[in-house]
């Protein structure tokens, strides 16, 4: 409630609280209650030909790391704005726009064509909300600039899973590129227009540093008086999960004409979840479970990155809608998905890095719900295990038992010497 009333009092607001806690729901009614209460502030300016609305601060973007969030969060907003009166873009559906021609392209002409077809199309002055991935937004206001930089200049910014956009990924720059242009005060197109602007951080997780600054130093210089806002229950996995935890190493020793693709069927077979959601380390794994599933007649899907958008788009729909029983899937269905039904997570592969851990298991139990979380535990994963199991045993955050810094494997061959 806290983090809700000032991003209502349109302070610059970093929120972290653990997965499953409605964080989204904490910058969307904000985002959409401002744009509500100014679009008659706006039209009335709009009939004054002597004020160019361009110069003017108005909607909002907000940045998530994958298309499949993106179109999430355009889904709630959608939900929630029953008389339809916020006009929202997303660009997530950048590949699934193609140009009608008769004419014959190659893949990459039409990847061209149809994201230039898009960014043509995002006319600030009629847009309330554009939901994108940083590296869109990059790409949009390359070409925007040209035209006129002050075209795009949004009231507030969000950045959703913002451990990931600011952490050591390829969208850190991205992102940092945005925040740069939008939020310095010294920046040379808006200058002191910059301090106006609303910025609204969000995640589960939080870095302590970024790009070798200290993480809170760096929003203090970046935003006017940011409020640090974190949960009770901040990095710590929710008591409403269960944990079974399975020795591969035992198990094929009395089981010895079993593999461990056996025993995933055996788990999910006597599983009470009508969603389950497998977490594999790559997407080799993806597809040999699924290919072992479907000799068994259980219904499953692979999820990966290197599907098409449309694809893994066409796969989580399904998904929801009840189409199949397993999500078979790496770590990128791990962030900021909301699926509802899913009882039972099970950890083929063990995560190697406590945020990971974190991430995997908050899609289950969300919200007070009951979860259960089947983790496969081989002797390369023992002493993370442990790690992990001094958390659940004592119900501490998950910080006090690992570096933030430091993955649970380097503190395994640390532990070796």
């Amino acid at each position: 409630m806290l983090s809700l009333k000032n991003c209502l009092e349109n302070k610059n607001v970093i929120v972290t609280a653990e997965t499953g806690s409605g964080k989204s729901l904490c910058y969307i009614i904000p985002v959409m209650n401002k744009i509500l209460n100014q679009q008659d502030k706006y039209n009335q300016i709009k009939q004054d030909i002597n004020i160019p609305i361009n110069n003017i601060q108005k909607g909002a973007i907000i940045l998530a790391p994958t298309k499949e969030l993106c179109a999430q969060i355009y889904a709630m907003i959608r939900a929630l704005d029953k008389k339809n009166r916020i006009f929202i873009q997303r660009m997530g559906s950048i590949q699934q726009i193609a140009p009608i021609s008769s004419n014959e392209y190659s893949q990459e002409q039409l990847r061209q064509m149809s994201f230039q077809n898009v960014v043509n199309g995002v006319n600030w002055n009629n847009t309330d909300i554009l939901v994108s991935t940083p590296s869109q937004l990059e790409q949009i206001l390359q070409v925007k600039d040209k035209q006129d930089p002050f075209e795009v200049n949004p009231a507030t910014i969000v950045i959703d899973e913002v451990d990931l956009l600011l952490g050591e990924s390829t969208l850190s720059k991205s992102t940092m590129d945005i925040l740069k242009r939008f939020s310095f005060a010294q920046n040379k197109i808006f200058g002191k227009e910059n301090l106006e602007r609303q910025f609204i951080l969000a995640g589960a997780t939080l870095p302590k540093k970024i790009k070798k600054h200290n993480t809170k130093d760096l929003f203090n210089l970046w935003f006017s008086q940011p409020y640090f806002i974190e949960s009770e229950n901040f990095h710590k996995i929710p008591p409403t999960i269960e944990f079974d935890n399975i020795d591969i190493d035992d198990f094929l020793a009395e089981y010895e004409d079993l593999t461990v693709q056996d025993l995933l069927v055996k788990e999910i077979q006597k599983s009470k979840s009508k969603k389950i959601i497998v977490f594999c380390d790559n997407y080799n794994t993806v597809q040999q479970i699924v290919d072992h599933l479907e000799q068994h007649k259980i219904t499953s899907a692979p999820f990966y990155g290197s599907l098409s958008t449309e694809a893994r788009m066409n796969i989580l729909n399904d998904f929801h809608i009840g189409q199949f029983q397993v999500l078979v899937a790496t770590e990128l269905v791990s962030r900021g998905h909301c699926f509802e039904g899913v009882e039972h997570i099970i950890q083929f592969d063990f995560p190697k890095d406590a945020v990971s851990f974190l991430h995997r298991v908050g899609r289950t139990g969300r919200l007070g719900e009951k979860g259960k979380v089947t983790n496969f535990i081989r002797e390369k994963d023992q002493f993370f295990f442990s790690k992990i199991s001094q958390v659940l045993q004592n119900r501490v955050s998950i910080e006090q038992a690992f570096s933030r810094k430091r993955s649970l494997k380097k503190q395994a061959e640390k532990q070796e010497y």
